[in-house]
């Protein structure tokens, strides 16, 4: 059976406060109820503003009735924040595959995983150390997580020219600083490049290292290396006016 389309009113928004707070579980809601709040809101703002020009009573009710409305809203989030950071804990604890997220908002559902990714990193970095007789590693915990999360991509790859190997991070080196003295005579085109997506250090063509960059980092690269990036998607080209 459907459930039927919830209005937002005064009451309704006090109705379902009283059934968050009566309630041990998360209660559903519609996955449009953030939006229709917002609605709700400009509406009873904009009623607010029109009976200002009017009687002051009726405008101090108006205004009076949306501080009461801030305020049920405030409690309903609180609520539902206490219990999706009790059932983080309770995950990242248990390890359970129970949790029932049909009851989450998307957004909610965002800041559980958050959450729960958050505590299990600490929980891992310090009492999984110590149990194992190390010494707590949160630090290493949270960029294992991290990285389980949002993998940094591969590097750009370029050709090699036949008989052309990897140099050492000391030959890159002075490869860069040969190139900075020839640059001086002679300008590779350039272009100037916003970073849409984190991209680990990598070496160009020519052998000069690069990166690494982080996202909406700004740099100017080498059109031959730019290229590559566009063509990877990794990269927008910002064009000077």
């Amino acid at each position: 059976m459907e459930s039927k389309e919830i209005i937002i009113t005064y009451e309704t928004l006090f109705d379902l406060l009283k059934r968050e707070k009566d309630r041990v579980e998360l209660q559903k809601l519609e996955p449009e109820f953030f939006a229709n709040v917002l609605s709700y809101l400009r509406e009873k703002r904009q009623f607010a503003q029109q009976q200002s020009q009017g009687s002051y009573d009726e405008a101090m009710k108006a205004n009076r009735e949306i501080d009461n409305i801030r305020k049920i809203i405030k409690e309903f989030y609180d609520r539902r924040e206490k219990k999706l950071v009790l059932l983080a804990l309770d995950q990242s604890r248990t390890k359970s595959n129970l949790v029932d997220y049909s009851h989450m908002l998307k957004d909610e559902r965002d800041f559980f995983d958050q959450i729960t990714g958050l505590l299990d990193a600490f929980r891992d970095g310090i009492l999984g150390n110590i149990l194992n007789e190390r010494l707590p590693a949160v630090h290493t915990s949270l960029e294992a997580k991290r990285q389980e999360q949002h993998p940094l991509p591969s590097p750009p790859s370029f050709p090699l020219s036949p008989g052309q190997s990897a140099q050492t991070a000391e030959e890159s080196q002075d490869a860069s600083d040969g190139g900075t003295k020839q640059a001086e005579g002679s300008q590779k085109p350039t272009a100037l490049l916003r970073f849409l997506h984190p991209v680990p250090k990598f070496v160009g063509p020519e052998l000069d290292e690069y990166g690494p960059f982080a996202e909406d980092d700004i740099a100017s690269l080498p059109r031959e290396v730019a290229e590559v990036l566009l063509s990877k998607g990794r990269v927008e080209e910002i064009h000077e006016e």
